[in-house]
């Protein structure tokens, strides 16, 4: 059996998702981890020639892409699918604005295996206030918000150390939808379905109100909420460390300038 998948989802922006997948294949098994590209339909995707760059990453990936744009739930969907048909143990959903760190897998795995059925990381940027207890500066002391390499290794190291006396760690609270772990056979069972894929034609969210961002509202919440109704647990760790530019796709005004971003990485 393969042991984590990685879906990543993309819409133009493949600075980012490039970064997102080099990071994961350094510090993932690469015998066993593979990253699946799911495109929604990019408009940049044969302008910037993007399906032969990602020959150059590493041979443990595959690419998906779809003619019409339809969402980020329908390309995590997609590949929770793939996990299933290729039989790995976890996938990961995620997004394209993230960086993996040394060891984040560790914690995660053994939550799920332990305690919680959907698993979330700590992060610089886990979003609104509702997901403030995954913020890595409440178990980080001193944060400071960097995508330097260094500072990423450092900061997961200490986290590793600091909470690997004992069980690992693993808190039952929400969860930001820019990453969540589990168990492919409990994401199948948890999945999106028809009726919360969303995408564009989509007019109400869901809670049954009028969508006036139909492509990301509150699809997380939903998520959580069905999988506490079939008694799942959902939660986090402070194991595991994943740094997380944040919406990127929705505009430059939350871009942060660093190492990924300026295209040293490729040097």
């Amino acid at each position: 059996m393969l042991r984590i998948l990685f879906i990543l989802p993309t819409y133009n922006k493949f600075q980012y998702a490039w970064g997102a997948a080099d990071s994961f294949s350094r510090y993932s098994d690469n015998a066993l981890d593979r990253v699946l590209l799911v495109d929604d339909a990019s408009s940049l995707w044969e302008q910037q020639n993007w399906g032969l760059f990602w020959d150059a990453l590493t041979p443990n990936y595959a690419i998906h892409r779809f003619e019409v744009n339809g969402g980020l739930t329908r390309s995590w969907n997609y590949g929770l699918q793939y996990a299933r048909d290729k039989h790995f143990e976890y996938a990961v959903c995620g997004n394209s604005d993230i960086l993996f760190t040394p060891g984040w897998a560790d914690g995660l795995t053994e939550a799920a295996r332990l305690k919680l059925d959907l698993v979330g990381p700590v992060s610089n940027c886990p979003g609104v206030r509702t997901y403030d207890h995954q913020r890595v500066d409440r178990f980080y002391p001193n944060y400071q918000t960097s995508d330097d390499p260094a500072e990423l290794t450092k900061v997961a190291d200490y986290l590793s150390l600091a909470h690997s006396v004992g069980p690992c760690p693993a808190i039952e609270a929400p969860i930001n939808g820019f990453f969540m772990f589990a168990k492919t056979a409990k994401w199948w069972e948890g999945r999106y379905d028809d009726q919360h894929v969303f995408c564009p034609v989509n007019e109400v969210d869901s809670r049954g109100r009028r969508n006036r961002t139909p492509l990301m509202t509150l699809n997380e919440e939903e998520l959580q909420a069905r999988w506490r109704t079939k008694g799942l647990r959902v939660g986090f760790t402070p194991a595991s460390f994943i740094f997380h530019y944040r919406a990127v796709s929705r505009g430059n005004r939350y871009l942060v300038p660093g190492w990924y971003r300026t295209g040293e990485h490729t040097s």
